[in-house]
This record gives structure tokens, C-alpha cells and sequence, in this order.
């Protein structure tokens, strides 16, 4: 059951709709921030209320609009969620959705278990740029320079450095 601009209703009445979809025979809700404005907080209280009630899988998606698309996710996975959603590039409506870059460097930073395989991510970024060209996305080698701890200032260098070892940027990054 997604719920389409859930926070058009407080959680009490997201819960009551979520019981309905349960009873009819869905076997997930989805909490949904179709604005991007949900905070942290509100995106807890919404997938705590429904966890605390309903035993079936919760998901989560949200949008970028006040830049807590990343923030808003790990809560929802913090709160009880087992299913997020995200897009590469953060290719979505309005402001976009969180990208899955983020949500990558994020789980492989907090959990070892967690390894992407970022070359196979920045292979997609490449095709998915042909389609919607835009520039400001985050790609990749951004998430990484930000796992490096590298500014993205010594790419020329590494460039190099990948050219001389016979390797992809990623690679050196990673």
C-alpha cells in the first residue's frame, strides 16, 4: 500500500489507512514524502506508529526538496523500515529522489557487509546521463572522493594515476 503524500494526514490516521490495506490484503506499506519536506522526526514518527501496530514490511521514499533525502532514509531504515527506495543520480520529480549513490556510500560506510560495485554504478551514471543530461548530480566518484576523504581538487592526478596503473578512476578511489 503506498501512501501517497502521507504527510497530508498526521501518523494516527496514516496508521488507520495502513491497517485498512492490510485488512484488504496488502502485505507492505509504504510511507511516502511525494514533497520532500518531511523531517527526520516526522519520518521516525510515521514508521514507528506503523511499526509499533502493523507487522508486515514498511518502505520508505522520499524526495530532496530541503536536502534531507539521505538523512530522511536512514531514519526510515533506523525506524523499522526494510525497504527504501532511491534513483541513480537522484533522477526524480521536483528536486529528485535520494540518490542511490548516497544511500550506497552510506550502508558500505556502516556496515562492512556493504560493498558496491561502484565501476557497475558509474557504467549506469554514464548511460542514464545520455538519456537525462543535466549537470549537479551526484555521481559515484563523488560519493567515493567523500569516502577517500579526497577533494575532488587532485582528480587530474588520479586520472593519471588510474592511466598508469592500467586502471578506472573508481578503482583508484575505491
Amino acid at each position: 500500500l503506498n501512501l501517497l503524500k502521507t504527510y497530508l494526514s498526521p501518523p494516527k490516521e496514516a496508521l488507520r489507512a495502513a491497517e485498512f490495506g492490510v485488512e484488504c490484503g496488502a502485505e507492505g506499506v509504504y510511507v511516502v514524502d511525494s514533497a520532500g519536506g518531511l523531517r527526520p522526526d516526522e519520518v521516525a514518527n510515521y514508521i514507528g506508529t506503523i511499526r509499533r501496530k502493523l507487522d508486515v514490511d514498511i518502505g520508505f521514499h522520499g524526495h530532496d526538496n530541503i536536502g534531507t533525502g539521505l538523512q530522511n532514509t536512514v531514519t526510515a531504515i533506523e525506524s523499522g523500515a526494510s525497504l527504501v527506495d532511491s534513483s541513480i543520480l537522484g533522477i526524480g520529480r521536483s528536486a529528485g529522489n535520494v540518490p542511490t549513490e548516497h544511500v550506497l556510500g552510506y550502508l558500505a560506510e556502516e556496515d562492512d557487509r556493504w560493498e558496491p560495485d561502484w565501476d557497475h554504478v558509474a557504467e549506469i551514471e554514464a548511460v542514464i546521463s545520455d538519456i537525462y543530461p543535466g549537470e549537479g548530480r551526484i555521481r559515484a566518484k563523488d560519493v567515493l572522493y567523500g569516502r577517500a576523504k579526497l577533494h575532488s581538487s587532485i582528480e587530474e592526478g588520479l586520472r593519471a594515476l588510474a592511466a598508469e596503473h592500467d586502471m578506472s578512476l573508481i578503482e583508484v578511489l575505491e
